[in-house]
């Protein structure tokens, strides 16, 4: 069976203590009767799920993650046998910390003095 998240985005803020970053994305169409959504976090190979999400809900907070690094969300459902179908993965949304280097300091002149 196919289950497509429509779409996914991802309000990435630099991060300090009191910050949160929200994930927000349409809902699948009620036909598709999905269980939930899974949220990913890319921690290498293979990627992590760090959130399941109840179908209807479709916004999910956390604190920012310590590196930069990305997620994603596929919406999955359970049969009555307990065998679980899962969508493709949506886009990957990035979280990048503030980084943002200082401006270039102006104003350098050279003097010669003898």
């Amino acid at each position: 069976m196919k289950y497509f998240v429509i779409l996914f985005v991802l309000f990435a803020i630099p991060a300090t203590a009191a910050e949160t970053i929200v994930f927000e994305w349409l809902p699948n169409p009620v036909e598709e009767q999905i269980t939930g959504y899974h949220l990913y976090q890319d921690c290498g190979s293979p990627e992590c799920i760090i959130a399941t999400i109840p179908a209807g809900v479709t916004t999910y907070s956390m604190p920012p993650p310590l590196v930069n690094t990305s997620f994603s969300l596929t919406a999955y459902k359970v049969d009555a046998e307990g065998n679980e179908d899962e969508s493709l993965h949506s886009d990957y949304a990035i979280y990048a910390k503030d980084r943002t280097k200082p401006g270039k300091p102006g104003g350098m002149k050279l003097k010669v003095i003898r």
